[in-house]
């Protein structure tokens, strides 16, 4: 069971202050030790839900870095880079093109991926990245991919049109 006098510090000097912050939030040592042994694991899943749950907000925020590689993948290129990747495309069909293909990663598949994955998961089990969720990740990538490139192929053929 959990015990504040047990517990390790850098400084032995530290000890007190921290028994005082204690005393002054909970009243003693012992209530603290109390609510730990009893109510602390219900107040953080009540604060940040169940250790294998994902919230779709916060699987979304786990990918923004992929957003923003998006961002600077559209920005940063050149027209001739546009040219290589659909002849007669111009900058702005570029960048529509590239939202199409990095905004649904991020805000739709991956996190309803994680979301789903840590649904079927118990506060006991860790979350397992094996084969199966390997799968539904290529899977979704295939698929975006393909949609993307026809909707390449369908601005293409309204430019040439």
């Amino acid at each position: 069971a959990f015990e504040l006098d047990r517990a390790k510090v850098t400084n032995e000097s530290d000890r007190e202050i921290v028994y005082e912050q204690v005393r002054g939030m909970f009243g003693s040592t012992a209530a603290f030790e109390h609510f730990v042994r009893t109510n602390f694991y219900d107040t953080v899943v009540r604060a940040v839900g169940e250790p294998c749950a994902t919230r779709y907000e916060r699987a979304a925020i786990i990918f923004l870095p992929y957003a923003w590689y998006g961002a600077i993948d559209t920005v940063t290129t050149s027209q001739e880079s546009i040219e290589a990747q659909a002849e007669g495309a111009t900058f702005l069909v570029y960048a529509a093109l590239n939202m199409l293909f990095y905004l649904p990663q991020v805000f739709v598949i991956y996190p309803l991926v994680l979301v789903g994955v840590s649904a079927g998961q118990s506060a006991s089990q860790t979350l397992k990245v094996g084969p199966a969720l390997m799968f539904d990740f290529l899977a979704y990538q295939v698929l975006n991919f393909l949609l993307t490139v026809a909707l390449v192929m369908l601005v293409q053929y309204a430019v040439l049109w």
